[in-house]
């Protein structure tokens, strides 16, 4: 931080959330990490009433359903990323990845 002298006109920009590389939050996915929020928001949860479901109830219980959880991992395989039980490709990784960016997209 630069200290700037009082009366002094500073330039602030923010970044839209849809922009930002999903891999600025903890605990996403690792596949995703480079693509920005709004596109992974666009790709999993925009207009997928399903998934919108999935992520309502986890939300409210904390609790992924085994049906939710084949909804999760059918969606990611149908984009080419296929979960595995490793941190950061798991289910939990995935479902993270999809809450946070229904919070942001």
């Amino acid at each position: 931080i630069v200290p700037e002298e009082p009366g002094t006109t500073i330039h602030i920009e923010l970044a839209q959330p849809g922009s930002i590389p999903v891999g600025v939050i903890d605990g996403v996915i690792s596949a995703l990490a480079d693509q920005p929020i709004g596109g992974v928001y666009q790709t999993f949860i925009e207009g997928n009433t399903e998934m919108n479901r999935v992520l309502a109830r986890t939300a409210e219980s904390g609790v992924l359903s085994g049906a939710d959880q084949v909804i999760v991992e059918q969606a990611f395989a149908e984009n080419g990323i296929a979960l595995t039980q490793e941190p950061g490709n798991d289910v939990a990784a995935a479902l993270q990845t999809l809450q946070a960016v229904r919070t942001f997209g």
